[in-house]
């Protein structure tokens, strides 16, 4: 089944779906963005390989390389193997914020490291869990159930064991540690704050220091950084929501509707509205 954001939709229109079983007969569109708005993933490869682009990187993975994708991020495969194959898990932001999976610090790294190295120990682990689940469910357990919880929890807590891991391996002033909290900041701040001088201050550091390390890692400037995750979003809720172009120019903290319309038309070459009816440019080509 090839896996698409209006078939997400759908299938979280029904309050009793809270996840899905991500099996290995299960394809990403390779037509478009997955971009989740309301989802969290969690990808586990079993056989062949796969590249993709997401905001930060260009990456290939294989069967020793976990995927996790969280805070909005835009994924775009580019190239997959005839043997590819993999199972997951694909969350709603709803049911994530109401367990305690939303807390975990590995959240934070997976946004600079979205695939995670593991042996073929680990990766039994984590397949074991993904299977009990998916038994569970092909039972009749509701997905809200304090055993199916426990047992996510349990899998991505172990999962965040090793991303724990991995982040002790860099200096504590490292440069990976102000990327990713960055990130975080801008994830929980960019409506209120798109200068760059909020996020400098929250990291303590000077303007210029703060820009040099972002735009190292990223090739791209702070401000450049946080128009694009802000376009990102603006994009994500034209296609997934039926909101106003008002009521969006509220959400997003615009000073008034003109101001929003050409801030958008600027940077995408269209008008929010003219951009709802085409949807045909992707959101990671902001």
């Amino acid at each position: 089944m090839i896996i698409n954001e209006q078939m997400l939709k759908k299938y979280f229109s029904d309050k009793d779906n809270l996840f899905m079983l991500w099996t290995e007969n299960d394809q990403l569109s390779m037509d478009e963005d997955f971009f989740p708005l309301e989802y969290l993933s969690l990808f586990i490869p079993l056989t062949g390989t796969v590249d993709f682009k997401t905001r930060f990187h260009t990456l290939h993975t294989d069967p020793s390389r976990i995927q996790f994708f969280s805070n909005d991020e835009a994924v775009r495969i580019t190239e997959v193997s005839e043997d590819y194959s993999n199972v997951g898990l694909i969350f709603s932001r709803k049911y994530w914020n109401h367990t305690l999976l939303h807390a975990h610090p590995f959240l934070t790294m997976s946004v600079i490291h979205p695939c995670l190295e593991v042996t073929p120990q680990q990766r039994d682990v984590i397949l074991e869990f993904y299977r009990t689940i998916r038994d569970l469910k092909a039972s009749g357990t509701r997905d809200d159930s304090p055993v199916i919880i426990n047992l996510i929890l349990g899998m991505l807590f172990y999962i965040g064991r090793y991303y724990e891991k991995w982040s002790h391996s860099f200096p504590k002033k490292s440069n990976n540690k102000v990327v990713a909290k960055f990130v975080d900041l801008l994830f929980h701040n960019f409506r209120q704050h798109r200068e760059v001088e909020f996020y400098a201050q929250e990291l303590h550091l000077s303007k210029s220091r703060f820009t040099e390390i972002i735009r190292n890692y990223t090739g791209m400037s702070p401000f450049q950084c946080i128009e694009k995750y802000t376009l990102l979003k603006i994009c994500s809720v034209l296609k997934n929501s039926d909101m106003t172009v008002k009521e969006i120019s509220y959400t997003f903290n615009f000073s008034d509707t003109s101001h929003f319309c050409k801030f958008f038309k600027n940077h995408i070459g269209q008008s929010p509205l003219e951009f709802r009816k085409t949807q045909n440019r992707t959101c990671q080509d902001v």
